[in-house]
């Protein structure tokens, strides 16, 4: 899972949690991320307590930001999924095996919407109730044929 927060979604959310107003949320977060960047530049370690530490390392691509989350935040992410147990596999696990596991769990794919039903005396009904109306019972299609027969040969000479 990977949610971006745009930056004035971070304002308010750091706003609301502090009571403070966002002007000043916004200050803080600029000099914070001002003060974050230049260290970081220098060569320097940061550790926000509560939130995690910030260190540079050397990568493939040149310099590389991690970031190591504070206990705190750490659980939090987690907590969602403390219900699961860690399960060691066999030796003959491969990765094409677990792919091949998570490619036939995956969810069908939407099927076309079908066309609504053609709203019938039901629903005449139903709507006649919702606005306090007296009703009878409606008969179905069928019993209408059957209904309409019987008259007809009633009125037969």
């Amino acid at each position: 899972m990977k949610e971006t927060i745009a930056f004035p979604q971070l304002v308010k959310l750091v706003a609301e949690k502090a009571s403070t107003t966002e002007r000043m949320s916004e200050l803080f977060l600029q000099e914070l991320f001002a003060v974050v960047t230049q260290e970081l530049n220098d060569g320097k370690a940061v550790t926000v307590k509560g939130l995690g530490s910030f260190k540079v390392k050397n990568g493939d691509n040149g310099k590389d930001v991690t970031f190591s989350p504070d206990k705190v935040v750490a659980d939090a992410v987690n907590a969602p999924f403390s219900q699961f147990v860690p399960v060691e596999l066999c030796d003959e696990v491969t990765s094409e095996m677990l792919e091949e596991i998570d490619n036939s769990m995956e969810l069908p794919k939407e099927q076309e919407p079908q066309e609504a039903p053609p709203q019938n005396d039901i629903t005449e009904q139903i709507k006649k109730e919702e606005q306090g109306e007296e009703t009878h019972d409606i008969p179905s299609q069928e019993e209408n044929t059957k209904n309409e027969e019987t008259a007809q040969a009633l009125s037969t000479p």
